[in-house]
């Protein structure tokens, strides 16, 4: 049977293009939910990703995947006062392979997972999303890969992150960053606490932080 759009409005579209997107079905499964053949099935999911897509694009809600130069790195966050960086997993079926298994593995969330370092700005929206890397590979190793600091990314921006980027102070030149505080290691006995200006440094930046954790979880939960 030849293939067909089977979807007559963009709301019953788009709820057919997450709802592949969000489940592990064979063809014939997603058929029988909607009522057409495997082969529309995949025919429609093409279709309704390039205009969903093509409409991200069309209202600037496309969020980058990559940048070729540092100058258009800058010409991109430009408008941007702030940008919040973070990363977070999105879990996958085991592989069969131990190797692959292990190679996968997340062991801060404890399952197998991809990840990715996300970026978005202090009013919630996305504006750049990695390549996905293994679960293994942590959210700073993935800004080292994706943004090499000998090249001198980030430089002139207003830079948010937690401590999981504890490095990035040392590693980058950047000019405004904002990195909670961390108690530093004492021999047993000495006083490690932070000051009270220290703790409420940390929970101003944690208020700013929180942005992109509620903007990943809205990308989960679709």
């Amino acid at each position: 049977m030849k293939a067909e759009f089977v979807f007559s409005d963009t709301e019953s579209l788009l709820f057919f293009v997450l709802f592949y997107m969000k489940n592990d079905l064979i063809g014939e499964a997603y058929a029988f939910v909607f009522g057409t053949t495997p082969s529309s099935i995949y025919y429609n999911f093409k279709k309704g990703v390039q205009i969903l897509h093509d409409t991200l694009v069309e209202n600037n809600l496309m969020p980058a995947r990559h940048f070729e130069t540092i100058e258009e790195f800058t010409a991109y966050f430009k408008e941007e006062g702030k940008v919040i960086l973070d990363a977070t997993e999105f879990k996958i079926q085991r592989p069969a392979n131990p190797e692959k298994q292990k190679e996968m593995y997340s062991g801060k969330k404890k399952f197998t997972a991809n990840e990715s370092l996300v970026i978005c700005d202090d009013h919630r929206k996305i504006l750049y999303i990695s390549p996905l890397f293994s679960g293994k590979m942590h959210g700073y190793a993935i800004l080292k890969e994706v943004f090499p600091f000998e090249k001198g990314w980030l430089k002139e921006q207003e830079v948010f992150v937690d401590l999981g980027f504890i490095g990035i102070k040392k590693d980058y030149e950047i000019e405004n960053l904002h990195i909670p505080h961390k108690k530093k290691r004492v021999k047993k006995g000495e006083n490690n606490a932070l000051t009270q200006v220290q703790k409420d440094e940390n929970k101003a930046m944690g208020s700013q932080r929180v942005v992109v954790e509620h903007s990943i979880g809205e990308i989960k939960n679709v």
